[in-house]
Formats: structure tokens, sequence, C-alpha cells
């Protein structure tokens, strides 16, 4: 049924069930944080088993730009290590 077709009443009732399930999910920065926690433990993990690599490594993207290397390319380049993500 399309919502042109429904009452108010029933329109009104689909809104108070969606704020109550909403509701139950929890402030939206814990909401947040559950979500963000587990990327962030991902990225650290990968970061750690990436500088461990004892060759030089780099990511490109697809502009042949150097946008990640490892400590040891680095190393090589006589750069410092600026970690960010774009």
């Amino acid at each position: 049924m399309k919502d042109s077709d429904k009452t108010k009443e029933q329109l009104i009732n689909e809104l108070e069930e969606l704020r109550q399930k909403v509701a139950q999910l929890g402030p939206p920065e814990a909401r947040s944080s559950k979500r963000v926690k587990p990327f962030a433990d991902a990225r650290e993990e990968w970061e750690r088993t990436f500088d461990i690599i004892p060759d030089p490594v780099s990511v490109i993207d697809r502009e042949h730009r150097i946008v990640w290397v490892n400590k040891t390319m680095a190393g090589r380049l006589e750069i410092a290590l600026r970690r960010r993500w774009a």
C-alpha cells in the first residue's frame, strides 16, 4: 500500500512504531561508536601488519599517486610517516 493510500491514523501509527525502534537503538553517539570501533580496530591491525613487512611497499591510487607507504618505504624515501586516511 502506498503512503498516499493510507489514512492519517495509519501513518501516525507507523511513525510511532519507527520512533520506538529508533529509541531502542540508543543514543546516536552510542550507535556510531559501536559501528566505528570495529573499523578502527581493523585499520590499526592492518597498519601494524603493513609496517612489519621488511620490503618497501606503497599503495597507489587510480591516478598513480602514492597514498600509503610502510615504514620500510618511508625509511628508504627518508620521509616521516604521517598517518591519515583520505
